[in-house]
């Protein structure tokens, strides 16, 4: 697995020049990529759980496949996103995580604050990306993908197998 954190899309521009994409290309063309392998949260950008756990694969800790390991990350980025409280135990129970598989999945795109509060790593909103043509498409087209991933999550923890 890879350490997955959150970048802007200015950064990330600038990144991807720095490793020979041309000055001149497309941001169009950069973004359409991208949108393939990572998720724009707040004007940054994270790789999509499907990229880090991939078909087949289990956990590093304690081998949970890698259908938990996405639905618990992408239910914990959600909830982040959202700006709802998140609970390590609570999310443990839910997915029959163990604390260091939900830690995991946490710390890929949160941080503890100094109110024992796990917060997205973007707390900023970076607006370079919104001086894009396309944001709206974007943020649309996440929006979408957000509420069907979130009824996927939603069906999965109603039928989830039970914890023996």
């Amino acid at each position: 697995m890879f350490l997955a954190k959150m970048v802007s899309t200015k950064v990330l521009i600038d990144l991807l020049q720095k490793c020979g994409v041309p000055p001149n290309e497309s941001i169009t063309t950069i973004l359409t990529n991208l949108r393939k392998i990572a998720l724009l949260i707040r004007g940054h950008w994270t790789i999509k759980s499907e990229e880090l756990y991939p078909e087949n694969t289990i956990s590093s800790h304690f081998g949970l496949s890698f259908e938990v390991m996405r639905f618990l990350r992408d239910y914990i980025i959600h909830m982040l996103d959202s700006e709802q409280i998140v609970n390590r135990k609570n999310i443990g129970k839910m997915f029959n995580s163990p604390p260091e598989e939900v830690k995991d999945a946490l710390t890929s795109v949160a941080i503890l604050d100094e109110n024992k509060t796990w917060k997205l790593l973007a707390t900023d909103i970076d607006t370079f990306i919104e001086t894009v043509d396309e944001y709206s498409d974007i943020c649309k087209e996440q929006k979408d993908w957000w509420v069907a991933r979130m009824k996927q999550i939603n069906a999965w923890l109603e039928h989830k197998p039970k914890k023996s």
